[in-house]
């Protein structure tokens, strides 16, 4: 049963209603819708909610059921990476915990039966199979849309294709965060060439009802090289021969690129023109960067990188 026109546009005013302004909590969120650089979950509702959704059913299902990871990007953490978690207690000899949650626990919660959209997140999401275990027990598939985030580092088995022709749609959100070493020293230590592989062969062998787009979170220092991801995004094709879109997404935290120094801001000036993505995202030009070298310092000690070598213009800036 869908919901009444008159429920669905007495949400959609609510949404519109809110006012954001007033809690801190909503910071990224204003941030975001002011400089255009990515649809707010106010936004992107519109999408994640379908227009059939009955008010009070879980239409929409975001499923996080650990932190299982292989890569431990420099902006994320242990609570979304294994990976990063087993090197943090190494480096502190303090055991971290990783919270984990079954299926069962999310059947007790909600009807998965409702769902009319389901989003995997991870960790990374093809090290496990809880969504094949949930998948199977969809009633309707037919009915639903599904939408995983992956980090191009592996290739889904044969038994996940197999249950995906079964469902609506599938949308696979390739994260990409630059090209060649830069790739590889973001989303440490995954391999560039394993993952241009891997979106290659999606791309190319997945049924027809899965479909792409890619997600380029932007941090302080592959800010510059925006162009660089872009020229190659351009390259990547869908089957029908269009370049496959992706959002623009500024990190939060440490690596943060709404603030840069004002030596960093001169020299994207010289790139990028003021209206762009790029330029948009900078709200401050009086980045101290002492804590951010500190960090990243810390980082490249433990996996035997240098940032420097990496991205040598910001070096630069920051020296």
């Amino acid at each position: 049963m869908a919901a009444p026109e008159s429920e669905q546009k007495q949400y959609r005013a609510m949404l519109a209603g809110i006012d954001s302004y007033s809690s801190q909590y909503c910071n990224i969120c204003n941030y975001q819708e002011k400089t255009g650089t990515r649809a707010t979950w106010r936004q992107y509702s519109k999408f994640i909610v379908p227009d059939d959704a009955v008010v009070g059913e879980a239409s929409y299902i975001e499923i996080q059921l650990d932190n299982t990871c292989n890569a431990a990007c420099i902006m994320c953490g242990p609570w979304n990476s294994s990976l990063w978690a087993a090197e943090e207690s190494k480096a502190s000899n303090i055991k971290i915990h990783s919270p984990r949650v079954n299926v069962d626990d999310i059947k007790s919660v909600v009807n998965i039966q409702d769902a009319k959209r389901i989003m995997f997140l991870g960790g990374e999401t093809f090290l496990l199979n809880a969504d094949q275990i949930i998948l199977t027990q969809i009633e309707n598939p037919e009915n639903v849309d599904l939408q995983y985030t992956v980090n191009c580092s592996i290739y889904p088995s044969a038994a996940r294709i197999a249950l995906w022709s079964k469902f609506k749609s599938v949308l696979i959100n390739f994260s990409v965060d630059g090209i060649g070493d830069r790739f590889e020293y973001i989303r440490y230590p995954l391999k560039w060439k394993t993952t241009k592989t891997n979106i290659t062969r999606m791309i190319g062998e997945l049924p027809p009802n899965v479909k792409f787009k890619m997600n380029h979170a932007v941090n302080i220092f592959n800010l510059y090289y925006y162009d660089e991801f872009a020229a190659w995004a351009a390259t990547v094709l869908t089957k029908e021969g269009t370049p496959i879109p992706y959002t623009f997404t500024p990190v939060t935290g440490e690596l943060s690129p709404q603030q840069v120094t004002s030596a960093y801001y001169t020299l994207l000036q010289k790139k990028y023109n003021h209206s762009s993505k790029v330029m948009q995202c900078i709200t401050s030009q009086d980045l101290s960067p002492n804590n951010l070298l500190t960090y990243i310092g810390k980082l490249d000690a433990r996996r035997g990188n240098n940032w420097q070598n990496v991205f040598p213009e910001i070096a630069q800036v920051f020296s």
